[in-house]
């Protein structure tokens, strides 16, 4: 499974549709941020092929240019997806009986990873194995987990829903405090160290039924999905992911440096250093992100319509995708640079035409997104924060 510090995932949420909030406000760049996120997992994972990183598979050759690509990218991304995440539950759970709402997140979420598991990650490790014995490639050492590879998240995803139905009682009544960003980066980088720690000196295996119920990756996301809430309870925190300052976004950059430069050492210093610039990357460059889109992408669009309805199927085959493209260009000698490009252009418009076929049949949509018809409107119109 490709983890760094952070355990790394790639996915469109597709969540339900939000729906207008009393006051009739309407958001849109946290779609555009979803569809961007979901988009980067794509140059994530064709870039792990020609780095130095482990990986189900590895060109042999390898571009200085890409490989800190896949660190960069892990800092913000996936914590991006938990936070909307989080954000989205809180917006839900203010309308629906909790545990009704569970119900409809156990099926759209469980679905998909059951038929991943039955269907699309076989068919890529049998790829593998053919490729293997029959073109001489090493396969890789490390299958931990390769009987559900990419959708790790989903189970993490789920046992955050299932916290949030069980405390959202409590959640609901309680005076959110509007947390400033520069505490909120430093309290998930203590977050991140604590964590680790825990873990080197219990020597706990968190990862239980074979790595599928990963509780390190629940406890390691779990406050981008609690800060998710918070933006969605308190109106002055929300506010302040609007608004765009140089200063974080700075903090965000040098930490995102010193993570790149730190995330490989051994030393007990560097491993405490590489985390906490992690956490406060995450935090300061997220920030930044949402910023930016709330200013400059706070509007409709057809495009990003589109690529959240089919961000859930993008995900679930992007990374086979991703596999069969990189092994057929192990046949040719092109520069690294030129098949990254090409192989992220391929991947991303061949797994959005699956998803249009998908949608063709309501049983396959079922399957393969947990819904029983495509979305017809915007995934992410999101409604003005309640305050608490």
């Amino acid at each position: 499974m490709d983890k760094g510090a952070l355990p790394e995932f790639s996915a469109g949420l597709s969540l339900e549709l939000a729906p207008q909030g009393h006051d009739g406000a309407r958001f849109h760049f946290m779609d555009v941020a979803r569809a961007l996120f979901m988009v980067l997992g794509i140059p994530f994972h064709v870039a792990l092929a020609y780095t130095s990183a482990p990986w189900i598979i590895s060109s042999p050759d390898h571009s200085l240019l890409l490989e800190p690509l896949p660190s960069m990218l892990s800092v913000f991304r996936i914590p991006g997806f938990f936070l909307i995440g989080g954000f989205f539950a809180a917006l839900m759970l203010e309308r629906r009986a909790p545990f009704d709402w569970l119900k409809g997140r156990v099926t759209r979420l469980a679905v998909p990873l059951l038929t991943g598991i039955a269907v699309i990650v076989p068919l890529q490790n049998l790829l593998l194995d053919w490729y293997a014995t029959n073109r001489a490639v090493h396969a890789p050492q490390d299958m931990t987990g390769i009987y559900y590879s990419h959708l790790w998240f989903l189970p993490v995803m789920l046992a955050h829903c299932l916290l949030a139905a069980l405390v959202w009682r409590f959640a609901a009544r309680w005076q959110w405090p509007d947390v400033p960003v520069w505490l909120a980066a430093i309290i998930t980088g203590a977050w991140l160290v604590t964590v680790r720690g825990v873990e080197s000196v219990t020597h706990f295996n968190a990862a239980m039924i074979d790595g599928l119920f990963d509780l390190e990756a629940i406890v390691v996301y779990l406050p981008y999905f609690v800060w998710g809430i918070a933006l969605r309870r308190n109106p002055a925190t929300f506010a302040r992911i609007t608004q765009l300052r140089l200063t974080t976004a700075a903090a965000g950059a040098i930490a995102l440096y010193i993570y790149c430069e730190s995330w490989q050492s051994p030393a007990r210093i560097g491993i405490i250093i590489s985390l906490m610039a992690a956490g406060i990357g995450s935090i300061c460059i997220l920030q930044t992100i949402l910023a930016v889109l709330a200013r400059f992408a706070n509007r409709p669009s057809a495009l990003i319509r589109r690529l959240v309805d089919a961000s859930f199927t993008i995900y679930l085959f992007h990374h086979p995708v991703i596999v069969a493209l990189t092994l057929a260009l192990l046949l040719v000698s092109w520069p690294p640079l030129i098949e990254w490009a090409m192989a992220c252009a391929m991947t991303l418009a061949g797994s959005y035409a699956l998803h249009q076929l998908l949608r063709r049949s309501g049983v396959l949509l079922f399957l393969f997104n947990g819904v029983t018809r495509p979305h017809r409107e915007p995934a992410a119109l999101i409604s003005a924060p309640r305050p608490s």
